[in-house]
């Protein structure tokens, strides 16, 4: 009974330390757009770079899927802006690096999409994990050319997962899913109170004054919006 308590500890503790270390992170900085200023236009704009830091050790055959919004990507140029092949430097004394090809893509009605492949592992020394190794960070970035109209509807998202070449899931926590842009109003909101304008001008008056002599008024409040994160 001691042995199996000892035994569950042990498990427990490896799971938890297991699940803080395979949780990958996607970030990209978001690009803010003006809800009224993108009224009638129809042009396209560049996204920042995005990475993506991985928290497993990858192998070969392992793959990486970014899932964008449908009609995100260009129809007829859908992998514009995605390197045919993305390396990954090792760091000495830290983690190993890698190679990944552009494997496939594909424009879809429910979501768009675009899947690289671990092509080769490059170890340091005696150290073959891939942890911590950040994709789209160095030489090789991945971005991508968005139609700003589209963002009067909904924002432009990116999701990162990534399996085995056997199906396992891969960075299974953490921050998988980033924004690239959106669009914000730039105005306020004005709240107008219940009193309105109701008397009966006096025609008799020549129309200087209101029957019986009442006077209307009208008050509102604005409510400014905060564009610090804009």
């Amino acid at each position: 009974m001691k042995q199996l308590f000892k035994t569950t500890l042990l498990a427990a503790a490896v799971a938890a330390t297991c699940g803080t270390a395979v949780a990958g992170t996607v970030a990209v900085t978001k690009q803010t757009h003006s809800q009224e200023g993108l009224l009638g236009v129809t042009g396209t704009q560049l996204s920042n770079d995005i990475t993506y830091t991985l928290g497993a050790a990858y192998q070969e055959g392992d793959k990486i899927t970014l899932t964008f919004p449908a009609d995100t990507l260009d129809k007829d140029t859908p992998i514009a802006g995605f390197p045919g092949t993305l390396v990954i430097a090792p760091v000495a004394g830290e983690r190993a690096g890698l190679t990944l090809g552009l494997l496939n893509h594909d424009v879809g009605t429910d979501a768009d999409f675009v899947t690289y492949r671990v092509t080769n592992i490059a170890p340091d020394g005696d150290n073959g994990s891939t942890v911590g190794a950040e994709i789209g960070g160095g030489t090789d970035k991945l971005n991508i050319s968005y139609d700003v109209a589209k963002l009067l509807s909904a924002p432009v998202t990116v999701t990162f997962s990534s399996q085995t070449a056997v199906g396992d899931v891969l960075d299974a926590g953490g921050d998988r899913t980033a924004t690239i842009a959106e669009a914000k109003t730039q105005f306020s909101t004005v709240a107008v109170a219940d009193t309105r304008f109701a008397n009966t001008i006096d025609v008799k008056a020549e129309r200087q004054l209101f029957v019986e002599g009442n006077t209307d008024t009208l008050s509102f409040s604005i409510d400014n919006i905060d564009t610090s994160s804009y």
